[in-house]
């Protein structure tokens, strides 16, 4: 009962943000959160550094990913030391691979790109376990890391966590759909009273592609509910024991919906017309799949226990590493390069 419990919990969750979101995160006031560091240019005028309500959803998302993953690896039994020093290293990892990704797909030095993260991430992740446990064992944790069951945390945390992370692509208007009146005439009678239309002259819809107010297929919307739907499935099934099966639906329903999404969007993907977002999303349920017939390690038999991972979660080194987490992650994709701020200030005379 308890795991049906804590899976309508997160569905509840889910349901109630993204109700509020995609009603509120189009609008031209939810894509700045913040204007800092103001640099005089003038005799009445600054200009700043703009933070992102994208980089808001996108550390959130991150953060709430590592929190799930560390209550499922807490589960059974994977201790908070272990479970920080690979999430550290996971995201070490592909953090910079949204950056480095973006600018060999997209020839663009600014731009982030979750995909190319999170194909990073999926082929490395065994191999950093591996790595982790090794160190681990040299430093006096005598227990091998459960390969199976961590992957299927990490693999049902990153959907989760890309759920969350398209609401950060809503606000700041990028990895948008085609105008409806471009799609099938199906999808275009289908979505129309569900289209999304940013508002806004610095959402990228707008200086990208000016589709400025324009009904566009709500990808970003579809993305966000088919990945929290999963991530609750993927959830209930690693509470009750299917490790394999959970790994295989997360990283199967994520990267065959990426290959079937990239069809909807208007945003440059490449100049092809089967993107690299594509072919790695495509490559990524191969290599998982491979992974779970001939990889060495063995399968893990074992009951995981949600109500004793709460208390091994509930330590000070975890909120901690999860409140780092954010700042890190929300300063990292936060901080604008692609939009600034001129300021000007003034005295409110009638309240001198």
């Amino acid at each position: 009962m308890e795991n049906l419990i804590f899976t309508f919990s997160l569905l509840l969750a889910l349901g109630i943000l993204f109700a509020w979101a995609f009603r509120t995160l189009p609008r031209e006031e939810w894509q700045f959160l913040a204007t800092a560091h103001p640099r005089k240019d003038g005799p009445d005028s600054w200009t700043g550094v703009n933070y992102t309500f994208y980089g808001f959803f996108s550390a959130t998302g991150y953060t709430v990913a590592v929190l799930l993953a560390f209550i499922l690896l807490a589960s059974v039994s994977v201790t908070p030391i272990a479970a920080m020093v690979f999430a550290a290293t996971l995201l070490l990892v592909c953090m910079p691979s949204a950056k480095w990704v973006a600018r060999i797909v997209e020839g663009k030095a600014h731009t982030l790109t979750i995909g190319g993260a999170s194909f990073v991430g999926i082929l490395s992740a065994p191999w950093i376990i591996w790595a982790v446990s090794v160190l681990l064992k040299k430093n006096g944790y005598h227990t091998d890391l459960p390969v199976w069951p961590i992957m299927a945390a990490m693999g049902t945390a990153y959907v989760l966590g890309e759920s969350i992370g398209r609401l950060a692509c809503i606000s700041f208007g990028c990895c948008y759909g085609k105008s409806l009146s471009d799609c099938p005439a199906p999808v275009a009678r289908l979505f129309s009273s569900f289209s999304m239309a940013f508002h806004g002259k610095t959402k990228k819809s707008s200086y990208e592609s000016g589709l400025e107010g324009v009904k566009l297929f709500p990808v970003q919307a579809v993305s966000a509910v088919v990945l929290g739907l999963t991530a609750a499935v993927c959830v209930f099934l690693f509470l009750e024991g299917r490790f394999g099966f959970s790994l295989g639906l997360s990283i199967g329903i994520s990267q065959i919906w990426r290959v079937s999404s990239e069809f909807l969007r208007a945003d440059f993907r490449g100049g092809k017309k089967l993107t690299p977002y594509q072919i790695m999303a495509a490559v990524s349920v191969v290599y998982i799949l491979i992974l779970l017939f001939v990889a060495p390690w063995p399968d893990i038999k074992m009951k995981p226990l949600i109500t004793q991972a709460f208390a091994m979660v509930w330590d000070p080194g975890v909120v901690v590493f999860l409140v780092l987490l954010w700042i890190v992650s929300f300063v990292y994709t936060g901080k604008s390069s692609v939009t600034t701020a001129r300021i000007f200030f003034d005295v409110a005379r009638d309240k001198i």
